[in-house]
């Protein structure tokens, strides 16, 4: 073979494999949103392409996708993730789909379905019950999900003995819902990680013992609601499990602080500064108070723990947020740390000189650095 002969030969060569890279890319990492390419999906799912084992599937304005095949090709394949975007997921595609969740070799792990229509929940919700692989639901639904529906939801979440995660959005759940919400949480044996999210959560009060008596999860996210309960807010943040919690978007910070009342809002806040697991805080985009505020800054005068606070408001001073982030800034350079390290009888002289004296913290970074490092 010639030397221009064996450079052509590399050349399609290289092609070919740009090619499959390309191909192999667009069906396990992007979405598939036309017919044609589903198709092949299909062929590759009904083929036990061990590899294709993600496939995120949308509905654009241009085509409309019948995912029926499809649904038919997954039962007893090895995909893992399953996720379709404005797919009208009717009766027939529900019964399809609740048929490979309840294989006894499901593999799928990941369900995420946004547009699914609530009459499908009576075939599907029995068989997350009984998937033994499914780890993930994620439901977006259009605020039109009945009562019927939440209850055969919320009986499938408490009743199963894998999922670890689960998101839920636009769906009202109050009153009733928010009980049925509350009890599911207490029987499940494996939840974790929990989005609520533009679900008109109101009184949570029910829903936050509930969480903090299964004292499992890690993770929950409360955001885009109309909660303003600071008691229940504060049940949450002193559940021990929890490290990273959401509610921004909500109306914490919008009830009105009495002369009677400012001595509850401390004990509330008292559970924020005695907390150590929690972390990750948002509150972003509540209309807090300057009493709400200024509690909760003296609450991360003594918290060591949380190092990421949102807290993005058009109801917060500049000043006043300046203060809370100083506070936040001193726990992420290991103050908690400081504090174990030193007299005790000097850490409140310390802190109290540092807004003021900057340079002290240098001072304590270069003569004892020990007390900084993880």
């Amino acid at each position: 073979m010639t030397d221009t002969a064996r450079q052509r030969l590399e050349m399609r060569q290289d092609l070919n494999s740009t090619i499959n890279a390309r191909l192999q890319k667009r069906y396990h990492d992007e979405w598939i949103e036309s017919q044609q390419d589903l198709n092949v999906v299909v062929r590759l799912v009904s083929e036990k392409d061990a590899s294709l084992r993600h496939i995120k599937i949308i509905q654009n304005f241009h085509d409309v996708l019948d995912v029926s095949d499809f649904l038919d090709a997954l039962d007893g394949s090895q995909v893992q993730t399953v996720a379709f975007v404005g797919i009208n997921m009717d009766k027939d595609y529900s019964i399809k789909l609740a048929k490979s969740l309840s294989d006894k070799n499901s593999c799928i792990a990941c369900l995420q379905l946004c547009r699914i229509m609530p009459r499908g929940l009576v075939d599907i919700c029995p068989a997350v019950s009984y998937c033994e692989s499914l780890k993930e639901l994620s439901l977006t639904f259009d605020h039109d999900l009945p009562t019927e529906g939440i209850e055969l939801l919320m009986r499938s979440l408490g009743s199963s003995r894998t999922l670890e995660i689960f998101k839920l959005f636009c769906a009202d759940l109050q009153g009733e819902s928010t009980r049925l919400l509350a009890n599911a949480v207490l029987e499940s044996t494996s939840l974790v990680d929990m989005r609520i999210t533009s679900c008109n959560l109101t009184d949570i009060t029910c829903l936050a013992e509930a969480i903090q008596q299964n004292n499992r999860l890690t993770r929950v996210d409360f955001s885009m609601n109309q909660i303003s309960d600071t008691s229940a807010l504060a049940t949450l943040w002193s559940c021990p499990s929890i490290t990273y919690l959401n509610v921004s978007q909500n109306e914490i910070g919008s009830e009105s602080i009495t002369m009677s009342s400012k001595k509850l809002i401390r004990k509330h806040f008292d559970r924020l500064a005695s907390n150590t697991t929690l972390t990750h805080l948002h509150l972003d985009m509540n209309p807090m108070g300057p009493d709400f505020v200024e509690q909760l800054r003296i609450s991360l005068q003594k918290n060591t723990t949380l190092t990421r606070l949102g807290f993005l408001s058009l109801t917060v001073s500049k000043e006043a947020a300046d203060r809370i982030r100083y506070l936040i800034s001193l726990n992420v350079a290991g103050r908690g740390k400081v504090q174990k390290g030193l007299p005790a009888e000097l850490i409140p002289q310390i802190l109290g000189r540092v807004s003021h004296e900057p340079d002290l913290i240098h001072g304590l970074i270069t003569q004892a650095p020990h007390l900084w490092l993880y």
